[in-house]
């Protein structure tokens, strides 16, 4: 299961009959979606709290050559006030529970933060890879590292001494 965040003007199928299913931009869709749709759902703490959203999800397909293409579930987040709207497509079984599409596509920070770290601490971002091989070779070496770091971190690695 992946969820990209993309942006709100991406076009979406209702159906794979491009003759009985309506396309519209992922914007208008969210908007079109009865107030019932939508659900509070908390997807992580925060440094400020709980940080909760307003969610809701509904399958398209996507839009290839002005077709319909593969069918995915196109996820709506937006603050609790209606504010700040963002869109995700989700590539997930139907049956996938809202909570966990939704803590899926709200994981981007731990992501991001993970790579911060492992630029200062590891020195993901410092190579001189002149070859694709040398720079697949860094980054594997440098993850590796991060992944016994953490599992050092999390005690899931006895320590001899």
């Amino acid at each position: 299961m992946f969820v990209l965040d993309v942006q709100s003007n991406p076009l979406a199928w209702s159906g794979p009959d491009p003759a009985q299913a309506p396309c519209s931009c992922l914007q208008e869709r969210a908007q079109a979606l009865p107030a019932t749709a939508w659900q509070p759902i908390t997807v992580a703490e925060g440094a400020q709290g709980q940080r909760s959203y307003l969610f809701a999800c509904e399958p398209v397909y996507d839009n290839r050559d002005k077709r319909p293409g593969i069918p995915l579930l196109a996820l709506y987040r937006k603050n609790l006030d209606g504010r700040e709207p963002r869109y995700y497509y989700a590539h997930a079984p139907a049956a996938t529970p809202l909570v966990r599409l939704a803590q899926v596509g709200a994981s981007r920070w731990n992501i991001e933060t993970e790579l911060k770290t492992n630029k200062s601490d590891i020195g993901l971002d410092e190579y001189e890879a002149r070859s694709w091989q040398g720079w697949h070779h860094h980054m594997t070496m440098c993850l590796l590292a991060s992944a016994f770091l953490l599992s050092l971190q999390q005690g899931s690695v006895p320590i001899e001494s």
